[in-house]
């Protein structure tokens, strides 16, 4: 009888063993789960912040004037364009939104008022 009530105690312990190590992996796949979607939703908000910080000190570096910015559209693409003008030459900055990234060229001018293409691309994360 002794026996027997030795192997009852010894099988009610390996079990709550057993339930302690299976709610211990439940916890770190749950907890996996949520640090991957913080960590996702932290790269979006991070890449956002900087598209909208890049754009911000571009407007307040370069725009001298009111004039200076306008929104037009080049090549069926919405563009914000800066202008401005060097010690030698002018120069337009434009932003615009391409193939899901906020993009920068800086065509130059040869005269003002022109309408240039899109090169020299720079990218940012949106």
């Amino acid at each position: 009888m002794r026996e027997r009530r030795l192997s009852a105690n010894g099988l009610l312990i390996f079990l709550i063993y057993g339930m302690f190590a299976l709610f211990s992996l439940l916890l770190v796949v749950v907890g996996a789960r949520v640090y991957r979607k913080v960590a996702a939703t932290g790269e979006e908000n991070t890449a956002v912040r900087t598209s909208f910080s890049y754009l911000a000190n571009k407007l307040r570096l370069e725009a001298d004037t009111k004039e200076s910015i306008r929104l037009e559209e080049r090549e069926g693409i919405s563009v914000l364009t800066i202008s401005g003008s060097g010690q030698t030459e002018e120069y337009e900055t434009l932003i615009y939104y391409y193939d899901g990234m906020l993009t920068s060229s800086w065509p130059q001018v040869p005269f003002y008022g022109s309408q240039a293409s899109l090169p020299h691309r720079q990218t940012h994360p949106r």
